[in-house]
């Protein structure tokens, strides 16, 4: 990143951290070198008590036989995601275009699956037991501390703290403890992580995101499991941080600080996994605590039910993996049932005005629109310019799509295609960005330079939304009926070169006649898109449709062809209607 951008930054969103940012600039290396000298831990008689309950009875007997799966295609080696055909641990890092993949790898969330199969396949329990043990060891052997790419992200460190201590505290719950001489080989292995971990902590002058939740609940796991003096403290450390991070990254309408639905449910699921170690540990969650993720695991069930759009980056990164590497959200679900933090209740209109979320549903369609912050502090890490952005489905079967996010530094060029409003559901303005992405490959793929959207939303009620953007001057209005969905895009200062984009679902079929686009599924009408323009002067403008080749990332390190249409006219509004066909 380039000076200039750097002093803009110093002026703009990194202005209120730039006193911490110096501190840790000095503390950090600092610490970080003091904990080289550290580790390895000795290896003496240390306990690694159980502090993480089993799931649930009905969670284990609905999931048994993918748990079973996931672990049996990893214990023969078999990745098949991120990129990633074959690997197992102790094996050098695979050949892969984006690191990220590696560092998905690196959290061991299998060796949570291998332990609980212990208490799903009685018969072969032993050998369930004995795989995971040699794994842990096998990992413990082939990375030394503090060396190569499984030690390169503090958030990695945590995580895999997090799926150790999970593992043997299911291990020893299901009736099936450990040698002596292993649990104490691991244990000190997990002092090794701590020692890392709090050194390394990604505070970033107090602008903490998803990565230093993460640290803090592996510290807490870490500090709660681990017999030692050293690790007592740890818990405490991070007992006072995560309380301070409950209410830094779960805004107030219940929804994660990041504008990306994929890291609102990451968080949500560290948030968890924390509160399931200190309710078990402290024998009760504080009132706090059970409320503020009541209301963010409402979002995240809504979310779900609605098909999860992709808003923002689609991180599926979780605290737990239990079926496989896609983010699934069962165990989520039922840890807060264990917790009395689980909800169903939904409304026809869900308004989530702080994080800029909302999300309309009746009979046959769900409507998710999107303006608000870019979140982050204003840094836009993990946001995307899809301001006034609208996701929908219909009965079910998704038709217009946000993109999502295949990569971030493995290829840069993807990166910011992927973030660009033209990937989005928008209406552009002499081809003009919402907001400023740098040209960078470095940290400037996880930056929105500034805010010049300013996107809010002026109305929200039952069946209407009105937002607006400063710059470029748009206003999108929403009307909702029944069967309709009425949409109108104006450029606020006149005509100019106008380009609205639809993304559509992968295995549509897409025909247009005159200025109708019409879409089909599998000889089924689905609904029909009929647009028009007008200048200032509200008279009807000629317009074009063109079909273009696009790409939406279903997961992480994944791309998907989409069909694209580009609705292109010179003209000051778009208008365009949706009609959902009866079945």
């Amino acid at each position: 990143m380039d000076a200039f951008t750097k002093l803009r930054l110093l002026l703009g969103p990194v202005r209120p951290f730039v006193v911490g940012k110096l501190v840790d600039a000095l503390a950090v290396p600092l610490a970080a070198a003091r904990a080289k000298r550290t580790v390895p831990v000795a290896v003496v008689p240390r306990r690694v008590l159980p502090v993480v309950p089993l799931p649930s009875p009905a969670w284990i007997d609905q999931h048994a036989q993918r748990v079973v799966s996931f672990s049996t295609s990893l214990l023969n080696g078999h990745v098949g995601a991120y990129g990633i055909e074959r690997w197992a641990v102790g094996d050098a890092d695979p050949n892969v275009e984006d690191i990220r993949s590696v560092h998905e790898l690196s959290r061991m969330h299998p060796w949570c699956s291998m332990a609980l199969c212990t208490a799903i396949d009685a018969p072969g329990a032993t050998q369930w037991r004995d795989a995971v043990v040699q794994s842990m060891l096998r990992f413990v052997e082939a990375y030394p501390p503090n060396h190569g790419t499984h030690w390169l992200f503090p958030m990695g460190i945590a995580i895999r703290s997090l799926s150790m201590v999970s593992a043997l505290s299911w291990l020893q719950l299901s009736g099936h403890g450990i040698d002596a001489a292993a649990e104490h080989l691991l244990a000190a292995s997990l002092l090794d992580h701590g020692v890392l971990l709090r050194a390394r902590r990604e505070r970033s002058g107090g602008m903490t995101t998803s990565h230093y939740l993460a640290n803090m609940t592996g510290l807490l796991a870490i500090g709660a499991a681990v017999a030692d003096p050293v690790s007592k403290a740890w818990y405490a450390e991070a007992r006072i941080a995560l309380d301070r991070e409950l209410e830094r990254q779960l805004l107030d309408d219940g929804f994660g600080n990041e504008a990306s639905t994929g890291y609102h449910r990451q968080i949500v699921d560290l948030f968890l996994a924390a509160a399931t170690i200190i309710n078990l540990r402290e024998g009760v969650l504080p009132q706090r605590w059970c409320d503020r993720l009541t209301k963010a695991l409402a979002i995240q069930r809504l979310l779900d039910t609605v098909g999860m759009p992709l808003i923002g980056d689609n991180d599926d990164g979780m605290a737990y993996k239990l079926t496989g590497f896609a983010a699934d959200t069962s165990f989520l679900h039922s840890m807060a049932m264990q917790l009395g933090c689980a909800t169903d209740a939904f409304e026809q209109h869900y308004a989530l005005p702080d994080a800029g979320l909302d999300v309309y549903r009746n009979e046959c369609y769900d409507v998710v629109l999107r303006a608000g912050s870019i979140g982050q502090y204003g840094k836009g890490g993990h946001a995307h310019n899809d301001q006034t952005g609208l996701v929908l489905r219909i009965n079910g079967r998704s038709v217009i799509v946000d993109p999502g996010s295949s990569t971030y530094t493995g290829n840069p060029i993807v990166r910011n295609v992927e973030r660009s409003a033209a990937s989005h559901c928008v209406m552009m303005v002499d081809d003009q960005e919402q907001n400023e992405i740098p040209n960078d490959t470095g940290e400037g793929l996880f930056w929105l330079l500034g805010d010049r959207c300013r996107a809010r939303v002026e109305l929200r009620d039952q069946t209407a939304w009105h937002a607006r953007l400063d710059q470029p001057s748009v206003r999108r209005t929403v009307t909702m009926k029944p069967r309709e969905i009425a949409i109108v895009d104006t450029h606020l200062r006149g005509d100019a070169a106008l380009e609205l984009t639809l993304p559509f679902a992968p295995g549509l079929e897409i025909t247009t006649t005159n200025d109708t686009i019409h879409i089909r599924e599998a000889e089924r009408g689905l609904c029909r898109i009929a647009v028009a323009a007008f200048n200032r002067n509200d008279q009807r403008c000629p317009l074009s449709l063109t079909m273009t080749d696009g790409f939406a990332s279903p997961r992480f390190g994944e791309r998907q062809a989409i069909p694209v249409m580009r609705v292109t006219v010179h003209a000051s509004r778009i208008e365009w209607r949706i009609d959902v066909d009866s079945h």
